[in-house]
């Protein structure tokens, strides 16, 4: 757990330090709205990529091309690359040559005259339900995330999140958008390649781990269940605790022994141990 609040912390001061650099970059509207115009490549594809892989399509996404294969991959992931090709080959052309920055101001442009106001009114509201939908959806997945990974609670971290962000944005707008995108991005290339390479070349259980896995499974079914007593129960885990072969879950299985018999003076957190437990074991 500590090491997990320690990645944070250092997310968050790096966060800091580009939210600075951003704010001594702005000299005028166009530089903190619009970024100067003259972002580079990398810094663009780097805030499309960041945007793109959020929780909504790292969690949802996955799950949907799991469920449904190709068809699943297709809906999620390949179908942005020709939408984005096209967007990039036709219409992003057409708006650098206007000069424009938002799509009300095309309608503006385009649809000149009495009706223009409508017509802009209209862009600017489909727009804006995107951008009140989509927030909700990263939160919900970030709050998922932070529970699970952090223990805190899914209030606690929108509330958290959105101060972070609003503040974020206060500092350097787009520069500040851009620049820790492409920090996000970055940490998302090594973190999924790391995860990818851990995946494919990692050891397997051992006998012994997976026994004591699915007897904890069977001891945690029974408790809910209120099938076992508690001496059933203290056996059952010692049972597991023998079967188990790696150091990592017999000492899990000891603290959480330790636990049962000792209670809450032992000093082992109940809610880390079984979380690691289930980490371990694949049971999450």
């Amino acid at each position: 757990m500590i090491e997990k609040y320690t990645i944070l912390i250092i997310f968050l001061i790096i966060l800091g330090i580009v939210s600075y650099k951003s704010f001594t970059r702005i000299k005028s509207y166009d530089d903190y709205n619009l970024a100067g115009r003259n972002t580079g490549l990398f810094p663009l594809v780097a805030t499309l990529g960041a945007a793109e892989l959020n929780t909504a399509t790292l969690i949802g996404g996955a799950s949907v091309a799991y469920l449904y294969g190709t068809v699943g991959i297709m809906y999620t992931s390949l179908i942005f690359i020709p939408v984005f090709l096209i967007y990039a080959l036709t219409v992003s052309k057409k708006y650098r040559k206007l000069n424009i920055s938002t799509i009300a101001e095309f309608f503006d442009v385009r649809f000149k005259g009495k009706n223009s106001e409508i017509t802009r009114s209209l862009a600017s509201f489909s727009t804006l339900t995107f951008t009140w939908i989509a927030p909700s959806t990263y939160l919900a997945g970030l709050s998922v995330v932070g529970s699970i990974l952090l223990g805190v609670k899914p209030i606690w971290t929108i509330l958290f999140i959105t101060t972070i962000s609003i503040l974020m944005s206060l500092s350097g707008g787009l520069v500040t958008a851009i620049w820790s995108d492409v920090v996000a991005y970055i940490m998302i290339l090594i973190g999924i390649t790391a995860m990818l390479l851990a995946a494919c070349g990692g050891e397997t259980m051992d006998e012994g781990d997976i026994e004591a896995c699915e007897l904890y499974a069977n001891t945690v079914e029974g408790a809910e269940n209120d099938t076992i007593t508690d001496e059933e129960m203290l056996s059952e885990l010692e049972e597991a605790w023998n079967a188990a072969e790696s150091d990592r879950l017999q000492d899990l299985l000891d603290d959480l022994l330790i636990y049962f018999e000792e209670g809450e003076d032992a000093g082992v957190d109940l809610k880390d141990t079984t979380r690691e437990i289930r980490s371990v074991c694949s049971l999450d």
